[in-house]
């Protein structure tokens, strides 16, 4: 599901890549003005909503997926233009995000929790989570 994400969000920005977690993606330099990566943050599961004795066992999966968008200094002093900035390419990402379903198996996509996750030399990153459903349906019964 995230090569999904990523080539979906792919025209918003310069470069864009996926990365195992949150702290791997921010360990990269911004070369860039922009830049995203693509990451797992979650799933959590709901209780199994069909009895196994009646059929198959069937499970709901809340899937929360993030995406970390860095932001290169843009050379003033405050951090105003490169707030404008990130503000710009937010909007555009929920825009492209925010009730696209990633696959007929998924449900549409719903805005989650976003953070400043830290600073680099010459930048800033930001986090903004989603989150779909998806149903698993196990093979015994």
């Amino acid at each position: 599901m995230l090569n999904l994400v990523k080539a979906r969000i792919q025209p918003l920005f310069i470069s864009v890549g996926t990365a195992v977690n949150v702290q791997n993606a921010i360990k990269q330099p911004i070369n860039q003005r922009n830049c995203a990566y693509v990451v797992p943050v979650n799933e959590r599961p709901a209780p199994s909503g069909r009895d196994a004795s009646v059929g198959k066992p069937l499970q709901e999966t809340i899937i929360t997926f993030g995406v970390v968008i860095g932001i290169q200094s843009l050379n003033d002093n405050t951090g105003e233009k490169g707030l404008a900035a990130l503000e710009q390419l937010r909007t555009s990402l929920r825009a492209e995000l925010f009730g696209w379903s990633p696959s007929p198996e998924h449900e549409p996509v719903n805005l989650s929790n976003s953070d400043l996750v830290g600073f680099a030399a010459n930048g800033m990153w930001w986090l903004d989570r989603f989150t779909t459903t998806t149903w698993y349906e196990g093979t015994a019964s």
